[in-house]
């Protein structure tokens, strides 16, 4: 595995530029038994959200519809999710970079700064760094331990980690895979990712358990964030648990479910009044436009070392 070069925070302004003129997406797959999508807290300018499923998800704002890809028709929820996460030069061909979330995370903040930081890097793919260190053969004792998969790929994941010993990749560290970064348009990337799918889909159905020796035998550029996106100090995303099985209850929605609930309807009357009324007031009293508002605003990088 190549390393991609770290960069400043301070971005240069070709790859500002560069990433202006980018055909942008943030997308997601989720369903509605497994997650609450979450209504964005803000807009990222030039790049749409899109929410792939088997229908549109009711009450959220900011995310368009996409259904999902014919060659995913019957199979199960999870391998479903997985086909879009990991193949995005499949469900997305016509993009030059793409964000893809995990239905658990929100998102608060404008994206633009990471993504000139990834643009400037030139790298193929943005990760985040594991929880504590964590190795592939501790990653997947510890999904064992918990209980979380069924008896099937139980097994899967042990015969996998029995492999890995064998190849020398079960000591590798592991990425948090629920946003991933990827530069579209990159046949060593596509290869890779198409490599990932297929491990993926032949031990556990787990990507965290694949990615890593697949990572460390290719030649792709990686843009490692210095930060990690579930520590609430961040100002871009917000983590929540998945949901339990059962019936919907609104009385359970956790604080950033409701927070993205009722701000997102709130956030777009404010976005039509500052553009029908604002604007043009500002336009003729010979002022600048106002970029940002107080229901929208604006994340900043965040400080090496966090």
């Amino acid at each position: 595995m190549a390393d991609g070069a770290t960069v400043a925070r301070d971005v240069p302004s070709e790859a500002r530029d560069a990433a202006r003129a980018m055909r942008k997406v943030v997308y997601t797959c989720t369903f509605d038994s497994y997650d609450n999508l979450m209504s964005p807290l803000a807009r990222t300018p030039g790049t749409p959200f899109l929410h792939f499923s088997d229908r549109a998800a009711p009450l959220t704002f900011g995310w368009r519809f996409r259904p999902l890809p014919g060659a995913v028709a019957g199979w199960p929820q999870n391998e479903a999710n997985r086909y879009c996460k990991l193949l995005p030069h499949r469900v997305l061909p016509d993009v030059d970079l793409s964000i893809y979330i995990d239905g658990n995370i929100l998102v608060l903040g404008d994206l633009t700064p990471l993504i000139e930081e990834f643009v400037a890097s030139d790298a193929d793919l943005a990760l985040f760094p594991g929880e504590n260190n964590r190795t592939v053969e501790e990653e997947i004792l510890l999904v064992l331990k918990g209980d979380r998969l069924s008896p099937e790929r139980a097994v899967a994941a042990k015969a996998q980690l029995a492999e890995y010993r064998r190849q020398g990749g079960a000591d590798l560290p592991i990425t948090m895979n629920g946003i991933l970064f990827r530069r579209h348009g990159r046949a060593r990337l596509d290869r890779l990712m198409e490599e990932w799918w297929e491990e993926t889909r032949r031990w556990a159905m787990r990507d965290q358990f694949s990615l890593p020796p697949l990572l460390a035998a290719s030649d792709v550029t990686v843009h490692s964030w210095n930060w990690q996106y579930f520590h609430k100090s961040n100002p871009y995303f917000s983590v929540k648990m998945h949901r339990v099985p059962g019936p919907r209850r609104w009385g359970a929605l956790s604080d950033a479910q409701a927070a993205s609930l009722l701000r997102a309807p709130y956030s777009r009357v404010d976005r039509t009044f500052q553009r029908y009324v604002v604007a043009p007031l500002r336009r003729v009293m010979g002022r600048p436009p106002v970029k940002e508002t107080f229901l929208r605003p604006a994340a900043q990088p965040l400080p090496k070392g966090d």
